[in-house]
């Protein structure tokens, strides 16, 4: 029998690998329908965050054109809704519901009873009186506010139409989640008046439907608000002159004359300062790096404190660019004002200045002009101080260095020929009853005028009495004591020479009737000055004092009285009424007048009442007590 070979049979393998290939497919299946799944949440989320850009964008370009149009003009200012306090009397704001809003508001008044130059307030120039237009019509500040730059608001007051309402923010609340978002909350403040609520809007897109119409679908919603810097501490900026030492030759000044930073640490709340690095501090919360302890006052200031705060130098009032100075005054030689006249007139910025002009009122014909005002009726015509005082002003600096910094009396310039105010025939000195030999020029000044301030200028006085004379002959004599006082401050940053005495006249009261131990029949009348040793009439208060020369320091002021013992009060040599500055004032130290004249007739004679039968100025005896009669 022939053996046959058996092979294995492989009946089955097909299936198997047609089975394995189908979970594999399976699995790429599933694989594709999970990265498919994934992807289109992936797509969107994305999708919905484009959106959300989109909006917040949109939201940026909406308020940077509202900023734009309403604060573009140059009369144009931003004001915090917290004017409108209420109760102005107390620390909170009271009456407004969102304080922190940022309104607009008009220089240019164009209320009831307006004038022709935008202003509420008129000048009389022949009466030089000032008249408010808003007087008696009830006006109030909300209602000239023209926009509050916050979302639901675009347009402004005028322009907003259809369903919208403007928002008002004194009365208008809202309601966080339904219709306003919260933009300030609790991280960022601790005071719920602090925080900030906008009005959501909402946007839409156009979709197309299956059917092949379109509409409108809801997109997302948007909302800003718009703050100013202009009002807060900008605790960002670098002081560039921090760091410059002072020196006798003047550097260093600039940090005192021009600081440019504020100091957090001054800020209420804030209890560890930067430092001095201000070029660090990226926004308010910087400070909350440099110490924890800083967090409650960066959060109760969040609307008082700003890193970044720049704005241009704008003439709100009249438009155009605030006029530099610094041309003008340091131009020249510094002994001569330039003058920067410019031809064209028909706007207020192309007037120019010159040493002329005028520093209250209008400066100069074609200012006025402008103004609707009449420059040869102006009040202020011949008293305003020039253009030309300022430069004179500021080029004293030139002059008072440090190791310069002094000066002597500056007198005002004497006015020649002054008008007769008494209108007598032959009055030499035209003024102050024929007193003021040279009286001060107040036409236009122009030339410095440097002196002390008389802070001070008094006369205490008090009555004794010394016996004169001996037994039967012996009498009571009235003792005047006067207790002069007088206080010069140097109200200027370098000393003051009081380089020539000085002659000080204090006008009292002419006279005064007193009573003694409140007995009608008991009086006298006293005088206290005079050229005479008796009552001269008008000159019979005017007591005169002679100041010493003296070295005054900046800032300071300097006490003059008598000192040493009593001395009599002259009334013939002036100068021998010597006060001085070294010692205080003492009860010790005063001048005196006694009364003893005999032969009084007249109203002498009938004011020196006393149990005697004398016409004398002496008592036949001593008063314990006196009183002044009205």
């Amino acid at each position: 029998m022939k053996a046959q070979r058996v092979i294995p049979s492989s009946r089955g393998f097909a299936l198997i690998a047609t089975i394995s290939v189908l979970l594999l497919l399976t699995l790429v299946a599933v694989a594709f329908l999970s990265l498919s799944a994934v992807t289109v949440r992936s797509s969107r989320l994305e999708w919905a965050e484009e959106e959300a850009k989109a909006n917040a964008r949109l939201a940026l370009m909406i308020a940077i054109g509202e900023l734009q149009r309403e604060l573009g003009p140059d009369r144009r200012i931003a004001v915090s809704a917290g004017i409108l306090d209420k109760n102005p009397d107390t620390l909170d704001v009271d009456g407004v519901a969102n304080e922190n809003w940022l309104g607009v508001m008009s220089t240019f008044y164009e209320g009831p009873n307006a004038g022709p130059n935008g202003s509420p307030f008129t000048r009389d120039s022949r009466t030089s009186t000032m008249q408010d237009a808003r007087e008696g019509i009830n006006y109030q500040a909300k209602d000239h506010i023209i926009n509050y730059l916050v979302s639901g608001n675009e347009g402004g007051k005028d322009r907003i139409s259809g369903g919208r309402r403007f928002q008002d923010a004194v009365t208008d609340t809202l309601q966080v989640g339904t219709e306003g978002i919260k933009l300030v909350g609790e991280g960022s403040v601790d005071r719920p008046n602090d925080e900030v609520v906008a009005k959501l809007m909402s946007t839409e897109k156009r979709q197309q439907l299956p059917n092949g119409r379109t509409e409108w679908r809801p997109n997302g919603t948007y909302a800003w608000w718009i703050t100013s810097d202009s009002q807060k501490a900008a605790i960002g900026k670098e002081d560039r002159h921090r760091s410059r030492p002072y020196s006798p030759n003047g550097d260093g000044i600039e940090r005192m004359l021009h600081a440019q930073d504020a100091d957090p640490a001054v800020v209420d709340q804030i209890l560890v300062g930067n430092g001095g690095q201000d070029g660090r501090v990226l926004t308010p919360k910087s400070l909350t790096l440099i110490n924890p302890s800083n967090r409650d006052g960066v959060r109760a200031n969040f609307h008082s404190l700003t890193s970044t705060s720049f704005s241009p130098i704008v003439n709100v009032r009249d438009g155009g660019l605030k006029k530099n100075l610094s041309a003008f005054l340091y131009g020249g030689d510094g002994e001569t004002a330039p003058s920067f006249r410019d031809e064209d007139i028909s706007v207020p910025y192309y007037i120019g200045i010159d040493p002329e002009d005028r520093l209250v009122g209008p400066p100069n014909e074609a200012y006025a002009q402008l103004r609707a005002e009449s420059y040869d009726e102006s009040g202020f015509q011949d008293v305003a101080p020039t253009f030309e005082l300022l430069y004179n002003w500021a080029n004293l600096a030139r002059e008072f260095e440090f190791e310069n910094g002094k000066t002597g009396i500056r007198p005002a310039k004497t006015w020649v020929g002054a008008p007769d105010v008494d209108h007598r025939q032959g009055s030499n000195s035209n003024v102050y009853d024929d007193e003021n030999g040279k009286p001060v020029d107040p036409r236009n000044l122009s030339v410095v005028k440097m002196t002390p301030v008389i802070v001070e200028a008094c006369c205490y006085y008090n009555l004794a009495t010394y016996q004169e004379g001996e037994e039967d002959d012996a009498g009571n004599v009235l003792r005047l004591c006067l207790y002069p006082r007088v206080g010069l401050w140097n109200p200027y940053n370098v000393e003051m020479r009081l380089d020539r005495p000085m002659l000080l006249q204090l006008f009292l009261n002419g006279k005064k009737s007193v009573q003694f131990d409140n007995d009608s029949n008991f009086t006298r009348e006293i005088y206290f000055g005079g050229e005479r040793d008796s009552f001269d009439g008008r000159l019979g208060g005017q007591v005169f004092f002679k100041l010493p020369a003296v070295t005054i320091p900046p800032g300071e002021t300097y006490i003059f009285s008598m000192g040493g013992a009593p001395q009599l009060l002259d009334v013939n040599n002036l100068g021998r009424n010597l006060l001085q500055a070294k010692e205080a004032p003492s009860s010790a130290s005063y001048l005196y007048k006694d009364y003893k004249r005999n032969g009084l007739s007249g109203k002498r004679l009938i004011a020196a009442k006393d149990s005697d039968s004398e016409s004398s100025e002496i008592m036949p005896k001593a008063p314990t007590s006196f009183r002044e009669l009205p």
